[in-house]
């Protein structure tokens, strides 16, 4: 009878690890659900999260109860259905919020259908659970060395976290494995076998649960900061950095040139006539001139050039180490692409000009940037009153 009891209570502290597990799952889906609810800067990968955290506690309740709340065998195909498909969303969330390229992929739906119908197939060929519990062991393996890839792709440039991510997950790939070479060493182990390998794979299990998913949140919300932060930086028309980034930016380009002695100059530059091209064609084709304009700029400039869109159809660009002489060059090229450029607004070809003007220094002596963006403003008013469609540069003094 003292055997009999401690085997149940054995059995029991399994299960307790299971609704641990179960509950641990549910609780992020949840937070997870009333975090994401109304709120519209949030990355979706954190949704792909919350489906696979609802999936897995859904899951971990029917297999712990099985035979409770469903027949033994529905309870493993519906179970290992939404465990598996949790796993799968897993992969998926990760690489989503990662941004690491996918192909193209079957619904949820799908997916666990897919895998209810070949856990049905095991039970029909009747695997024994040892072997179920290995075929687990892999899948669940593979997963976590697919999510450690993602994590570590990039390696120099992730945040301190996302390595400490991809370092932490082959742990738990380590330990899955253990798990499932006990159980193709014993043919008698079972889900809910009592031993002690057993349990701190479980344990260790509801450690992955919370720490995996306390990261993934992080890293999520530390991918959607970036992007606002990038938003609020970019013209959301053209791309380019805008009026306020770029003298961010600027201010630190100048501050180096000068410290090293190096040549910097800048172009301002301004689309002719753009008001009378919105009157003309609308407006929709006023942001198509916008749109290939840019697009002019980083054809016909260099990597280390900064661009920008000041606002409405003015433009500039920075150019570390390049004298007035090579920048003036370089506005003359962009001129002539510009010239030759011809969009259509439905059957009616449209053209554009742009002005430029120029002020740049062989080796950077002015006290601060404003007075390179005053000089080359004054040049840009001297080619757009002396008939447009030109580049004017401003001398050094």
């Amino acid at each position: 009878m003292g055997a009999s009891n401690d085997l149940s209570q054995n059995f029991m502290d399994i299960r307790t690890l299971f609704f641990a597990m179960a509950v641990a799952n549910l609780a992020f889906a949840l937070g997870i659900f009333l975090y994401v609810k109304g709120q519209h800067s949030v990355h979706h990968s954190i949704s792909i999260w919350g489906k696979s955290r609802f999936l897995a506690g859904i899951g971990i309740v029917i297999l712990a109860l099985r035979g409770v709340l469903l027949p033994v065998p529905m309870a493993i195909v519906v179970a290992n259905g939404m465990v598996w498909t949790a796993i799968y969303l897993s992969v998926i969330a990760f690489k989503s919020c990662l941004d690491r390229p996918m192909p193209k992929l079957p619904s949820t739906v799908t997916v666990f259908f897919g895998l209810a119908v070949a856990w049905i197939v095991l039970l029909l060929l009747d695997i024994p659970e040892n072997m179920r519990i290995v075929l687990f062991s892999v899948y669940f393996s593979m997963a976590l060395v697919i999510i450690s890839k993602d994590l570590a792709y990039g390696w120099r440039d992730n945040s301190i976290l996302q390595k400490f991510l991809a370092a932490f997950t082959p742990f738990f790939v380590v330990v899955t494995v253990l798990r499932g070479a006990e159980a193709l060493w014993h043919p008698d182990e079972g889900i809910f076998s009592r031993n002690s390998l057993q349990v701190t794979a479980m344990f260790i299990g509801f450690v992955e649960t919370i720490s995996t998913s306390f990261g993934f949140l992080l890293l999520a919300k530390e991918k959607t900061d970036r992007e606002l932060e990038m938003q609020a930086g970019t013209d959301h028309l053209t791309g380019l950095p805008n009026r306020r980034s770029f003298y961010s930016m600027a201010e630190k380009v100048f501050s180096l040139e000068k410290r090293t002695g190096q040549a910097l100059s800048l172009l301002l530059l301004d689309i002719d006539h753009f008001k009378k091209i919105n009157d003309r064609f609308g407006h929709d084709t006023g942001d198509r001139v916008l749109e290939v304009f840019a697009d002019i700029l980083r054809s016909a400039t260099r990597q280390c050039d900064f661009l920008v869109r000041l606002g409405g159809e003015e433009f500039g660009v920075l150019m570390p180490d390049t004298p007035p002489g090579a920048a003036g060059d370089a506005a003359e090229r962009i001129r002539l692409a510009v010239q030759s450029c011809e969009i259509s607004a439905g059957d009616e070809p449209v053209r554009f000009t742009v002005s430029i003007g120029v002020y740049g220094e062989d080796a950077v002596s002015t006290p601060d940037m404003d007075h390179y963006f005053h000089c080359a403003d004054h040049a840009l008013y001297r080619a757009k009153t002396k008939g447009r469609n030109r580049v004017e540069a401003e001398k050094e003094a």
